[in-house]
């Protein structure tokens, strides 16, 4: 029924989306375990002084999880040598030639990297350090902007030219981490952020798997709607209505997840109005950002528009604030 050619175009684009769920997969779980050997690490590894126990358990299971992870990534590079031309072709990640999103990011990490090392230079103190890291960064921000120029041009480039400003980032990323580890005051920003970034994960996944058994559900009934078929559509909006106050939940309260998730459902029907008008806004930006207004305007529009929500969330959120005791200052807005 098909060419040979064909066939062929079938099998990559098929392989390509099996190596993909395949990295994204052993991403989510490294990072998982990691983030974990991390927590307990801070919990129990460190002595009196701050400084980790030598050869202790927990403080050896993190270089563990991440040399395992170094390894495996080595072994399915050089193991399957055909899945690098899978891998190594951008334009099955973003059409540079076409988007000029894609081309906006690279640009802005670009001269992100150039005001970093312009900072290093200005409030660090200038050692010898200092001064390779920023070289490094100002390198790895040349480097970003001549794999774009390539890829905007279709044009062929080394891959080491994207591996140096991921590895002036980590450099940065260590010597920051090095400098405030016993910062108490980050430590506690380190474990929301790793709550932040798991429950972002487990929305994602949520949604994917929404939409994928409406898809199914879709394909069985053919033009005719079914109830499984509405039955997903209100699981994506009642999904889409407690998102909207998932991420507030968790930024001001301590809870487990069920809690969290409970609470979101129980604030997205109290506050229906505020939900209809929080989702209607956001859907009128979206489409304003695709199809009417410039692609400089997500600089600016997004921001805007989440500062404007704050104003309605904080109005649902003092709600639940616990009262404060006789001569305790409330930091949070009365109105």
């Amino acid at each position: 029924m098909f060419s040979g050619a064909v066939r062929a175009v079938f099998r990559k684009k098929k392989g390509f989306g099996f190596v993909k769920i395949l990295h994204w997969l052993l991403l989510v779980l490294f990072s998982a375990a990691a983030a974990l050997a991390r927590l307990r690490l801070l919990a129990v590894g460190f002595d009196a002084d701050g400084l980790p126990v030598p050869m202790d358990l927990n403080t050896m299971v993190l270089p563990a999880v991440l040399v395992v992870a170094a390894v495996i990534a080595v072994i399915m590079a050089r193991r399957y040598p055909a899945q690098r031309e899978l891998c190594g072709s951008m334009d099955l990640y973003f059409a540079f030639d076409r988007s000029t999103l894609a081309v906006l990011l690279m640009v802005l990490g670009s001269f992100a990297l150039i005001g970093s090392a312009v900072c290093s230079l200005v409030f660090s103190l200038r050692t010898t350090l200092t001064m390779i890291l920023s070289v490094f960064l100002a390198v790895g921000a040349v480097c970003l902007l001549y794999a774009t120029t390539a890829l905007r041009r279709k044009a062929e480039f080394p891959g080491v030219a994207l591996l140096v400003p991921v590895c002036a980032m980590v450099l940065a990323l260590i010597l920051f981490y090095r400098e405030h580890a016993t910062d108490p005051i980050l430590r506690h920003y380190y474990v929301e952020t790793l709550a932040l970034a798991a429950l972002t994960v487990l929305l994602l996944l949520w949604v994917a798997a929404l939409i994928f058994g409406r898809s199914l559900a879709v394909q069985a009934a053919g033009e005719t709607l079914n109830f499984p078929v509405l039955l997903y559509d209100v699981l994506l909006g009642v999904t889409a209505a407690t998102a909207i106050y998932l991420f507030p939940v968790l930024s001001r309260f301590e809870m487990r997840l069920p809690q969290m998730v409970k609470l979101s459902f129980v604030m997205c029907l109290r506050y229906l109005p505020y939900t209809l008008l929080i989702a209607a806004g956001t859907a009128l930006v979206g489409w304003l950002l695709f199809y009417k207004l410039p692609m400089a305007c997500t600089l600016v529009l997004p921001g805007a528009w989440c500062l404007a929500i704050t104003f309605l969330m904080e109005k649902a959120l003092h709600h639940y604030m616990p009262k404060p005791e006789e001569g305790e200052e409330q930091w949070y807005d009365e109105t």
